[in-house]
């Protein structure tokens, strides 16, 4: 009685795996290993490299493009936070800063300032440090309890 059970399961599964074409991708990798004239090293990693779809020089590119923005988004929030230093030095009201999600944040693109960034409130803005500050009436910016930042 569970030798029949036992079947039935493996018949089961056996399905679900031709069904969602599991089998066609292990047979088709399982021959481009064999057909290698120089079998790999490490066939596991044939294996997952063959798998994922990907070759070399797309995982490289998409890299080199990843880094390429990372550098680019760090470059206009320098720029950003240039711009609104100039905003508070002249009492110009700074607009609301978008806030980054926390993805963004711990990916560290979130640039001076962090998550927390500016609140938006009118005249807030970053001082030199890239805190948050508020202008005051000399041209400086008001940190933390009214101390002014050079």
């Amino acid at each position: 009685m569970s030798y029949q059970v036992s079947d039935t399961k493996k018949e089961d599964f056996r399905k679900y795996l031709e069904r969602y074409g599991i089998v066609d991708a292990l047979t088709k990798v399982l021959v481009g290993l064999y057909e290698q004239p120089d079998k790999p090293e490490n066939p596991l990693e044939f294996i997952k490299h063959y798998l994922s779809g990907l070759n070399d020089l797309d995982a490289e590119s998409l890299k080199a493009e990843n880094s390429d923005l990372r550098k680019q988004v760090d470059e206009l929030a320098s720029r950003v936070d240039e711009l609104t230093r100039c905003l508070v030095a002249n009492n110009v009201a700074v607009p609301p800063r978008i806030v980054p999600t926390a993805s963004a944040a711990s990916a560290g693109a979130a640039g001076p300032g962090g998550a927390s960034g500016a609140t938006g409130a009118p005249g807030e803005g970053l001082d030199a440090q890239g805190d948050v500050g508020r202008a005051t009436a000399d041209g400086g910016v008001a940190v933390g309890a009214g101390e002014a930042a050079a």
